[in-house]
């Protein structure tokens, strides 16, 4: 049975549990997982699809393994939320392209897959704003924008990924209509797509983003500043009118073709300059789809520039800790009263209670790191890492004609040193939870150099 696009539009991305294992016994393929619908009750799921490229290839409605595994982790969950399905042994070599969806009375759910990875590709290098705190303006634009041949060579990555984003140092909305039309072509409908924009462009590619609005599921709006005065020192080259006029003019456009998708979400820097702004983008949220996306500034040394106005090191709110703390958890309270979602996206830092009074943020070992299994973030010039937490290029994707770190030597090797806690060259100084500031003791005899883009230019 092939599923249609409006089957996904239904589907709801909230935690709903794993497709977590299988065996091949016989020539008979198991797979198994478990699922608890936490958002209706902590309930179990009525029905089970499993899909290979758009088309389900087993259903069940038994729900019959106990999982105590889940019970120690949520106590909450019934002990028999376990499941196992029989599937045709061909698909042993494609478990990685399997989607798997739980059906309730109102929603669907998808599950997340043991080996399901999150994969960022930079689809444009070229950006249209010179905003002082990106790593691009202080290192140069490299401009390249990635071909179809490029997407081709990247699309099993779609197709195993399971959240995919378009974001890197250049604008998205720069690339050519219908090269953008054709990015999204290669991406199913049932992943999570999302792509962050600087705004400007946004009225010009409307009915290309609603007519795309699956995959594509989010919006995320950089602007950083709300004040007339603070918005162009911090988005160089935009205009804050413009911005929020194309915001509104998408929504209303959404709202006219009775779409869900895509999610509009606001997002910030937060800055010593505009933490005070918290509230009122939490405000502009509530007249959107109810999220807002925060970003600590990235906490690294020695970025200031002589010839700018903005001051990095100044900007970093870790020294204004305590007016920061209080403003922070006063926006927060404000926010579940207008009931908008407010969450923190990338750097080292997050909602999570500092453990010094110098660090914001969480800090854990190096073997922790997760990118290091499910992270695939490819820039348009061709560098691969693991994430963009100001890493270097482990190779270049493009000149060895893969995008599968298993199949590169040193992927592996940086694989295997993050696992043993140790921190690798790519990742020296990354301003992330498991290394936050700290170099590496490794010393690379050979380095993959790239002129320009990106914090992995400071360090090739």
């Amino acid at each position: 049975m092939e599923i249609t696009k409006e089957f996904f539009e239904n589907v709801n991305l909230a935690y709903a549990g794993f497709f977590d294992h299988h065996e091949l016994d016989d020539d008979v393929l198991t797979i198994g997982g478990w699922s608890v619908l936490f958002t209706e009750g902590n309930s179990i799921p009525k029905k089970i699809y499993i899909l290979f490229n758009n088309e389900v290839i087993a259903t069940s409605e038994e729900f019959n393994v106990n999982r105590d595994d889940v019970k120690v982790a949520h106590p909450e969950a019934p002990l028999n939320c376990g499941f196992t399905i029989e599937i045709d042994n061909s698909f042993k070599d494609k478990l990685d392209y399997l989607e798997i969806f739980v059906e309730s009375d109102d929603f669907l759910y998808q599950l997340n897959k043991f080996n399901g990875f999150l994969s960022q590709v930079e689809i444009s290098g070229k950006c249209n704003l010179r905003c002082p705190q990106c790593p691009a303006v202080m290192n140069g634009f490299h401009n390249k924008i990635l071909s179809k041949n490029d997407l081709d060579l990247i699309e099993p990555l779609f197709q195993q990924a399971r959240n995919i984003c378009f974001d890197g140092f250049g604008e998205v909305l720069l690339t050519k209509e219908e090269d953008l039309e054709y990015a999204f072509s290669k991406i199913p409908y049932s992943k999570d797509l999302k792509f962050h924009t600087n705004g400007m462009l946004l009225n010009k590619r409307i009915d290309l983003i609603l007519d795309n609005s699956l995959p594509l599921r989010q919006i995320i709006v950089s602007i950083d500043s709300l004040s007339d005065d603070l918005y162009p020192v911090l988005r160089k080259g935009g205009k804050l009118s413009v911005v929020l006029d194309n915001v509104k003019l998408l929504k209303e456009a959404r709202q006219e073709r009775g779409q869900r998708f895509p999610i509009i979400i606001p997002n910030m820097i937060i800055l010593n300059s505009n933490y005070k702004e918290i509230r009122d983008f939490i405000d502009l949220a509530s007249t959107l789809d109810n999220k807002l996306e925060l970003i600590h500034l990235y906490d690294l040394e020695k970025m200031d520039d002589d010839n700018s106005d903005f001051m990095y090191e100044n900007e970093k709110v870790k020294h204004n800790l305590k007016d920061y703390k209080k403003t922070l958890n006063e926006s927060l309270e404000y926010a579940k009263e207008k009931g908008v979602e407010v969450y923190f996206s990338g750097s080292v830092t997050s909602e999570d209670e500092a453990e010094s009074e110098e660090y914001i943020g969480e800090k854990r070992e190096v073997k922790e790191c997760h990118y290091k299994s499910n992270g695939r973030c490819l820039q348009a010039d061709g560098k691969f890492m693991f994430c963009v937490w100001q890493t270097s290029p482990v190779f270049d994707w493009k000149k060895t004609n893969n995008v599968d770190p298993s199949k590169n030597p040193r992927a592996r090797k940086v694989m295997e040193m993050l696992e043993n806690n140790e921190i690798p060259f790519e990742c020296s100084t990354a301003g992330c939870p498991y290394v936050y500031g700290r170099e590496s003791s490794e010393v690379k005899d050979e380095q993959v150099i790239f002129v320009k883009g990106g914090w992995s230019a400071t360090k090739a």
